[in-house]
């Protein structure tokens, strides 16, 4: 058994060698940990037992490991995965923050960004945004068309009206020439 001192240094060192891409692929695909809208996200018991997955595969010595030590590195690891889902956060937040038609700020994007790209249900690329939408211009196009039907039944009554007015002078016309 190493010494406490010895053992934190090769924890560290266990979680320092971990290799970033296959911790985002395996924890890809285990919908389980990430997908809020998975059946099994709110169980703790099976989060847990797809994390022991995870940490087999990224860590060599896994199985060699105690309790302790693999409670201590499995802590880290899901740490490191927070952070890591933290500042994917941020750039997206940062990239959908931006509006058409203004200047390029050049930056360095997140190194991950692509890789964990899986965490947005919705396409990455920006959306455009227009002050018209589809269903204004549908209930514009309905409008205009209710309008036109509109005034043509107004035209049709203002002549049946002119019709009864001209029906009317003509009978008080005929009454004062008797």
């Amino acid at each position: 058994m190493l010494s406490p001192s010895a053992s934190d240094d090769a924890e560290a060192q266990a979680v320092a060698d971990v290799n970033i891409d296959a911790l985002i692929v395996e924890v890809q695909s285990r919908p389980v940990l990430w997908d809020k809208s998975n059946k099994g996200y709110a169980d703790r018991g099976l989060k847990s037992k797809m994390w022991d997955q995870v940490y087999e595969k990224i860590i060599e010595n896994w199985s060699e490991l105690s309790i302790r030590e693999k409670q201590k590195i499995g802590t880290q690891i899901q740490k490191k995965w927070r952070n890591l889902k933290d500042s994917f956060a941020k750039e997206l937040a940062v990239q959908k923050k931006g509006k058409s038609g203004q200047g390029y700020k050049k930056r360095r994007p997140y190194v991950h960004f692509q890789a964990l790209s899986f965490l947005v249900s919705q396409p990455l690329e920006r959306e455009t945004t227009s002050n018209i939408s589809v269903e204004d211009s549908e209930e514009d196009s309905n409008n205009s068309v209710e309008r036109e039907n509109w005034k043509q039944a107004r035209k049709k009554t203002q002549a049946r009206e002119t019709d009864r007015n001209e029906e009317l002078l003509d009978i008080i016309r005929q009454k004062k020439n008797l």
